[in-house]
């Protein structure tokens, strides 16, 4: 019989973060956190193309805006994280809990959001041109104003959600699927 090991995270401080973001910048080696626990950490400004953050929970961090070109988030547990104004291109967000985050006024082209929970996300003015939200819970969310060009919707919760409606007569309309009022 097969037996599972439990996912054990360990708590990461400030200092050794620090160290292991300029590491990566300066060895232009794509940074790599796991099973890991980040508190109150201010990531804004850096650059962290092709940073992987699997199975790690955030706790009130920022990533004001960072450059976040093809991320991967896998299995984030990060509720009210600040991405605004954040630059994202060609990334994948999964399994994630995201809830009440901000992403005001952030760009995120061609970032693929699947199975994630994005309850009262803010996406207020943000520029989601092509990306795609799957199976994902954005129940009052707030799209007011955000850019929605070719951007899909399939399979989500989208009660409550806001800026959503009105953006049937744009131009270039944004696809909903199976979505759930």
């Amino acid at each position: 019989m097969r037996t599972i090991k439990p996912i054990v995270r360990t708590e990461m401080p400030q200092d050794v973060l620090f160290r292991r973001l300029r590491r990566g910048k300066a060895g232009n080696v794509p940074v790599i956190m796991q099973h890991l626990i980040i508190r109150r950490f201010d990531f804004s400004g850096f650059e962290l193309r092709r940073a992987e953050f699997y199975n790690t929970v955030l706790d009130r961090c920022s990533f004001h805006g960072c450059d976040l070109a093809e991320v991967m988030f896998g299995e984030l547990r990060a509720a009210s994280i600040d991405f605004r104004g954040a630059r994202c291109r060609d990334a994948d967000v999964v399994w994630s809990l995201l809830r009440s985050s901000r992403f005001d006024r952030s760009v995120f082209h061609r970032v693929h959001f699947f199975k994630c929970d994005l309850t009262l996300a803010a996406f207020t003015r943000a520029d989601l041109k092509g990306s795609s939200f799957v199976q994902c819970d954005l129940s009052f969310a707030d799209f007011t104003d955000a850019r929605l060009d070719a951007v899909e919707f399939a399979g989500c919760h989208i009660r409550g959600t806001k800026g959503l409606q009105a953006h049937h007569l744009a131009f270039e309309p944004a696809l909903y699927t199976q979505h759930q009022w």
